[in-house]
């Protein structure tokens, strides 16, 4: 996914106003009451998660659970731009590694997307053999030089620090 501007967050001002007492007239008891308005309810009451789709058009913020987690605000959802932190330490502000993005997060991802896929017929795993020293189903703690991981430890943890974000914290069932 290649976002290319960092959203600019817009943060809105709620203002409340009330009218309190009784309005008294003439000579006699209270001849009315002031009332109070009802408090604005200004502001998103869902989660990018619950646009429903995974990625969208990479573009527009509420096209998808990623692109409101990195490129929404909370104007659009509860957790909108939740990620966009993580998002940028990995990538960079223009979300390409060849404007701004951390070298090794660049190096690690790269290295993920040349990895090839899972072959079902086969006991092992050749994605996460590339990915990382794998023990049959996970990654185990000591890396190998040849891995991503291995090769990348610290892009690996910028990485997997806005995954942790976007896949366990915010799009969860989306992308689940």
């Amino acid at each position: 996914m290649l976002l290319r501007a960092a959203p600019a967050l817009f943060f809105g001002l709620l203002l409340l106003a009330s009218c309190e007492g009784d309005i008294t007239g003439g000579g006699g008891e209270g001849g009315s009451t002031g009332s109070v308005r009802p408090t604005p309810t200004d502001g998103p009451s869902s989660t990018c998660d619950e646009i429903g789709v995974c990625e969208g058009d990479a573009v527009n913020a509420n096209s998808g659970c990623v692109e409101c987690a990195v490129l929404g605000n909370d104007t659009l959802a509860l957790n909108g731009g939740a990620c966009l932190d993580e998002y940028t330490s990995c990538f960079g502000p223009t979300g390409s590694c060849d404007e701004g993005g951390h070298p090794d997060c660049c190096a690690f991802f790269s290295c993920l997307l040349a990895c090839p896929d899972d072959d079902p017929g086969t006991d092992k795993n050749e994605f996460l053999d590339c990915a990382c020293t794998n023990d049959g189903t996970d990654c185990v703690d000591e890396q190998d030089d040849g891995t991503c991981l291995g090769a990348e430890p610290v892009g690996g943890q910028r990485y997997f620090a806005w995954a942790t974000c976007l896949y366990l914290d915010v799009c969860a069932s989306a992308c689940g």
